[in-house]
């Protein structure tokens, strides 16, 4: 099975985590931050809070050493997305 998520709002980190959790491969396209309703989130690198896509995407890249981003060039809109083909890989 595969976990995904095409821009699934303030569900992004609840699938990431579940994914790694369940030792399950994931791929999320997230589009929004919702900096204000998670303003515990701290970007791995600089320690300030996640406001930004960009920072998003770092911090959720951050939570395990086998995630990865990837763009996908043929959407349109957000192509961002952090992935990871099994929890241990």
């Amino acid at each position: 099975s595969l976990v995904v998520g095409m821009h699934p709002d303030q569900a992004t980190e609840s699938i990431v985590d579940m994914a790694l959790r369940d030792n399950k491969p994931f791929a999320v396209v997230p589009c929004c931050v919702f900096a204000s309703m998670r303003p515990d989130r701290l970007h791995p690198a600089t320690d300030e809070p996640v406001r930004l896509l960009g920072q998003f995407l770092d911090y959720l890249q951050a939570k395990a050493p086998h995630v990865r981003r990837h763009v996908l060039r043929a959407l349109k809109g957000p192509t961002n997305a952090v992935r990871s083909r099994t929890g241990s890989s």
